[in-house]
């Protein structure tokens, strides 16, 4: 999904979801602020530092993310793509 956002939007799509959750989800979610440092998402892996704080952490955090991924306005080849790459990665676990 990064390489698709990358490509479509020429932007960084983990420093634009993070500013996306700061500037529009801090304020309701503020476990999800990425300036609070309870998390990192580095090279697609979330590592959430507070485990203490990871169940209440994961709801909002899916939010954000069908939020993000909506505002991108995917073409259907492009959902296509991404549908198969997480279908894929859902065979290795």
């Amino acid at each position: 999904m990064s390489a698709i956002y990358q490509e479509k939007y020429k932007k960084n799509f983990v420093e634009e979801f993070l500013f996306y959750i700061h500037q529009n989800l801090a304020e309701k979610y503020p476990i999800i602020d990425p300036f609070l440092g309870a998390y990192e998402l580095e090279k697609g892996e979330l590592k959430i530092k507070e485990t203490e704080k990871s169940s209440e952490f994961i709801k909002p955090f899916k939010i954000a993310i069908n939020d993000f991924i909506k505002k991108i306005n995917f073409t259907t080849e492009e959902k296509e793509k991404i549908s198969k790459i997480i279908i894929e990665e859902g065979k290795d676990n």
